[in-house]
């Protein structure tokens, strides 16, 4: 189907969508700003006036996309909000209630959130070790899990108690130099947790609020994967600093990530790089053959150089592709902040609450992170 064509489908489709509260359709109502068609993905972008209520915004993105997404087969369909100012009207109108400003936290000098538009690439790892490599650089951090879907701060870092209350304030856990607060504290362990826009919103305010964070230079916070409605209520509830976007470098987790790093930009919060996990592995048998090339340098030097060529092959294994992140950071011009590779004491340390900044504080993974720490918090190397 030619791009006139799916325009003019889309558009048809759009003029028998209605929004609540308004005799008008979605175009006529002014709040179609444009569509883009490109080869893999279409971009609607609404106008809505930033008075409304987030649920009330989200209620016409989440229409617009099913009104949508039958039509634009294989490609990729993105649904995009910015905000206006209301317009005057000479008659007078019921006042939708505003939004509250975004939460600044007394004493926290910096908020960094690390985020995913996927699930499954290791963002709760990266955080947990991003926290600690901070704190082992000599920085005040604090770490608060708010994944509504699968808080893992207790799981990864192998917390056993629960925070106490002094004076109406809750007091963070405090452990391995980090001040820690979690969702999973307060909601039953196994059972799921379906919360929508104005009860993420507000939760998120009670816990940002009754903590006693003390002054931090960095508090970094876990965010639930995905761009969805919690997701943009998270990101309007707090004022956030920064934002890291995690990935592996398979092609389809990085489509998610730019769509998390567009959601972080339109939202006009600073993306300060991108992170790809699981970048490579390095085959456990390499040292040992390196051993023995060198052993038969001088009675076998064929030998030799035949192990040294299978070695440059397979020494470092590429499972999930190689550099994507490096080249889709270039093309987006953000700064790749980290390669972390496939290690299993990374997995094995998140398993039984000991990361790898804790059980191989001097190792290859954790210079990594230390690394990225330096780079996100302007710290010297």
């Amino acid at each position: 189907m030619s791009e006139e064509s799916l325009r003019a489908r889309l558009l048809e489709a759009l003029s028998d969508l209605s929004i609540d509260g308004q005799s008008q359709n979605l175009l006529a109502s002014g709040v179609l700003r444009g569509v883009e068609i490109e080869e893999k993905l279409v971009r609607v972008h609404l106008l809505q006036p930033s008075s409304i209520p987030s649920a009330q915004r989200f209620a016409v993105e989440d229409a617009v996309s099913a009104a949508l997404r039958g039509l634009v087969g294989e490609r990729e369909l993105r649904v995009l909000s910015a905000g206006q100012a209301a317009a005057p009207s000479k008659q007078a109108a019921p006042q939708a209630p505003h939004e509250e400003a975004p939460l600044r936290i007394e004493g926290v000098s910096q908020v960094i959130a690390v985020a995913s538009a996927k699930g499954g690439v290791g963002k709760s790892t990266v955080a947990v070790n991003l926290a600690l490599a901070l704190a082992r650089l000599g920085r005040r951090v604090g770490l608060l899990d708010l994944d509504l879907y699968g808080p893992s701060l207790q799981t990864l870092l192998g917390v056993r108690e629960q925070p106490q209350v002094r004076g109406e304030r809750l007091q963070p856990i405090e452990l391995h130099g980090l001040r820690l607060m979690s969702l999973g504290f307060f909601v039953e362990e196994g059972r799921p947790v379906i919360w929508r826009g104005p009860m993420v919103a507000s939760m998120v305010r009670q816990l940002i609020e009754d903590t006693d964070w003390g002054e931090l230079d960095h508090l970094v916070i876990d965010l639930p994967p995905g761009t969805g409605d919690a997701q943009l209520t998270l990101i309007k509830t707090l004022a956030l600093d920064g934002a890291i976007i995690v990935s592996t470098p398979s092609n389809l987790a990085i489509v998610d990530a730019v769509r998390g790093l567009e959601m972080f930009r339109t939202l006009h919060t600073p993306v300060l790089g991108l992170v790809e996990n699981m970048s490579w592995f390095d085959w456990p048998g390499a040292a040992a053959l390196r051993v023995l090339s060198g052993k038969l340098q001088e009675t076998d030097p064929a030998m030799a150089a035949q192990l040294e060529r299978l070695l440059e092959r397979h020494e470092r294994v590429y499972v999930f592709g190689q550099d994507a992140a490096a080249r889709e950071a270039q093309r987006l011009e953000v700064p790749l902040l980290a390669q972390v590779p496939v290690d299993t004491r990374l997995r094995a340390g998140g398993d039984h609450g000991r990361p790898i900044l804790l059980e191989d504080p001097d190792g290859q993974t954790s210079a990594i992170f230390l690394g990225m720490a330096r780079a996100v918090g302007a710290i010297p190397g």
